[in-house]
């Protein structure tokens, strides 16, 4: 792995004294190899310390939710980079549909290829996003795309990559594919995926790095089925609270193993359980 604040020609977007940077210009890739406990990893500390260490000595492969997710990304926050390839529709039964394939994704790279069909249901997504007055808005607001962030936080050398960053204004965008963008359906997906711990983990490593804590961090959640309707939300200020008090127990938690070099799981005593 390399450092935390990596050593590249890239120029951050802004650096402290106490070695905490940003980079608006840094490669996917560079980023996921660069040393830090991201909120992604977090969220397997967060079960165990052991689920942490397996995940990370056990990196997960690209699924293909993994590339329609990024394909969605790259269509809403940069489509002037035409950075998403539709692979032809062909029958890889056969040899010669094969090729085309594999001739097809050679003369693709540094794109990402997704089907027709995929294509088709993004386009969507991404068109009600941008009808969106606020959406869009929030959206052109944001001089800064996939903005990556390093910082020591609690002893922790930690790092994290943003979808939005409105510097000017303090604002961090999240954007979101959901089943149901209603406020039940945001409410859901924020508890059940963590949305929450990701704020503050963000927020943290925005204020690492600018010396503020952000004003405002919004969530732009947007159904992947037709009218692929939008729900713009922010996560209220006690739950940001109880969750902060949350993070700092968990980053302490992960010096402790650090240190310790112990990664535990769940307890070796009988645990007894009511039904």
């Amino acid at each position: 792995m390399v450092q935390s604040v990596p050593t590249t020609t890239m120029l951050p977007i802004h650096t402290t004294n106490n070695g905490s940077s940003a980079f608006a210009d840094m490669p996917d890739s560079h980023y996921r190899q660069s040393e830090g406990l991201s909120n992604s990893m977090l969220k397997h500390f967060l079960r165990t310390p052991s689920h942490y260490k397996s995940a990370l000595e056990n990196p997960q492969e690209t699924t293909k939710a993994m590339t329609i997710g990024t394909a969605f990304h790259q269509m809403v926050l940069t489509p002037e980079l035409d950075l998403v390839a539709i692979m032809p529709d062909v029958d890889l039964r056969t040899n010669a549909g094969k090729k085309v394939r594999d001739d097809f994704v050679a003369s693709s790279v540094g794109k990402t290829v997704i089907k027709e069909d995929e294509h088709k249901t993004l386009s969507g997504m991404s068109e009600s996003v941008r009808s969106n007055a606020q959406a869009l808005q929030i959206i052109e607001a944001c001089s800064f795309k996939e903005v990556s962030l390093f910082a020591t936080l609690n002893g922790v050398k930690c790092k994290g990559r943003l979808d939005m960053l409105n510097h000017n204004n303090g604002i961090i965008a999240d954007l979101k594919s959901c089943e149901d963008a209603s406020p039940t359906g945001a409410w859901k997906a924020m508890r059940n995926f963590g949305y929450d711990m990701q704020n503050v983990h963000y927020a943290k490593l925005y204020e690492a790095c600018f010396g503020e804590m952000p004003k405002q961090f919004v969530f732009i959640f947007v159904e992947k089925e037709p009218p692929y309707a939008v729900g713009i939300y922010v996560i209220g200020a006690k739950t940001i609270e109880r969750t902060t008090a949350q993070w700092q127990n968990a980053l302490n938690d992960f010096s402790v193993c650090q240190a310790t070099n112990v990664w535990g799981a769940y307890s070796n005593q009988i645990v007894e359980i009511e039904l």
